[in-house]
């Protein structure tokens, strides 16, 4: 893959660009005071019970720390945000609030849940409350928590730039903007405390967002704590793992990876990087309206029959330097956070491999937990962990 008339300069040029969106300054932009703003609420909020979400939970063993102890309300909303070329745009998402007569409790922290790898438009929270369970058992753990959609899922538009940096915070730093609007509108107190978590693409996003947080907008946010959870934080080393090898059972994640970075940055022909009949495929994949296992069974998980011989021998070789510059500008693990993080990952995941974890822990001076199982069988305890690990922070 190559980037056509891409230099150094012009990295340089959408940095600045960048800056001009996110820093704050004194002569605050048009695009920053409507950021955040709600568009609509959805009228029908749904009501769950404890009762309800602990039988839901009941054939998982769950730890008495992450038993449900408050009722959850949860609302659907519209907000403003921008896409990654910097426009104002609609997205969705949706408010899980903790709810009880019965405990004094006053105050609660702010949590944004970030959901894991979602191909299909509708298939997110703010289409159905229940289609983030994370969400709802945090709610239910005594946290206000804000699930946003990301960009093109929900009622956005293109499609959802997919381990992309900025394309994946800034919806989540809109969206939490919009939870404090909306909880001051229910009359929901916050306490100032905000956690991060999310699991696969939720584990990118999280550590993304975590990132450009306290890079750019520390003196509007104090991150407290965050718990990425299987996470491909290296984009560079994920590439290198899946491409390296001779088979990768989940093919529909990397072409989701691809076409997202097509729609943001300038890339080479799409039969020049993938075999055919793949490349004739793989536009039409990725339009919101099929599932991952819709998009799988429409690929091969033979390395070497997805992608030409050429890409294959350029990129793991001493070519495809553009590409490779890109993939480094989207990784997630090359700073130093002030808030605490704590990794969370399956020993025996080969979809996002262990191996990212244990590498950005040690880069990064994180620590890391971790768990017996894969990328599906891991993901339980792992949120349960990070939900418990969450919670011996908050403060009333």
């Amino acid at each position: 893959m190559t980037f056509k008339h891409l230099k150094s300069h012009q990295f340089i040029i959408s940095f600045l660009l960048l800056a001009f969106f996110i820093v704050s300054c004194d002569d605050t932009t048009e695009e920053e005071i409507v950021r955040g703003n709600i568009v609509s609420v959805g009228t029908n909020p749904t009501n769950i019970s404890a009762i309800l979400i602990n039988i839901a939970f009941s054939d998982i063993n769950m730890n008495d720390d992450a038993k449900a102890v408050y009722d959850v309300e949860a609302f659907t909303f519209v907000y403003k945000t921008i896409n990654t070329q910097g426009d104002l745009v609609d997205a969705s998402g949706a408010i899980y609030i903790p709810r009880s007569d019965s405990l004094n409790v006053t105050s609660f922290p702010l949590l944004s849940v970030h959901h894991g790898t979602t191909f299909k438009r509708d298939e997110v929270a703010s289409v159905n409350v229940y289609n983030n369970g994370e969400s709802l058992w945090a709610a239910s753990n005594g946290f206000v928590v804000v699930c946003p959609d990301g960009l093109g899922l929900g009622v956005s538009d293109g499609i959802h730039p997919y381990i992309h940096s900025e394309g994946s915070a800034m919806p989540v730093i809109d969206a939490i903007r919009a939870a404090r609007i909306f909880s001051d509108q229910q009359d929901v107190l916050l306490n100032n405390q905000l956690f991060l978590m999310g699991y696969s693409e939720g584990g990118y996003v999280t550590m993304a967002t975590h990132k450009i947080i306290e890079e750019y907008y520390a003196d509007e946010f104090v991150v407290t704590a965050s718990a990425p959870q299987s996470g491909p934080y290296n984009v560079e080393q994920m590439a290198n793992l899946v491409l390296g090898g001779s088979t990768y059972d989940n093919p529909e994640y990397f072409g989701y990876i691809f076409m997202a970075y097509s729609d943001i940055y300038e890339l080479s022909p799409i039969n020049e990087i993938f075999q055919s009949p793949y490349a004739e495929k793989l536009p039409h994949l990725y339009d919101g309206t099929y599932s991952g296992g819709e998009i799988n069974d429409s690929l091969t998980t033979i390395i070497s029959d997805l992608f030409t011989p050429q890409f294959l021998s350029d990129f793991l070789g001493d070519g495809q330097t553009e590409l490779k510059a890109i993939l480094a500008q989207n990784n997630v693990d090359d700073w130093v956070p002030d808030a605490p993080v704590r990794l969370f990952h399956g020993i025996n995941d080969i979809t996002v491999p262990y191996t990212i974890s244990v590498s950005t822990s040690q880069k990064m001076s994180l620590s890391l937990a971790s768990y017996v199982g894969d990328h599906g069988s891991a993901a339980i305890p792992c949120i349960e962990a990070a939900i418990i690990w969450l919670e011996t922070f908050i403060e009333q």
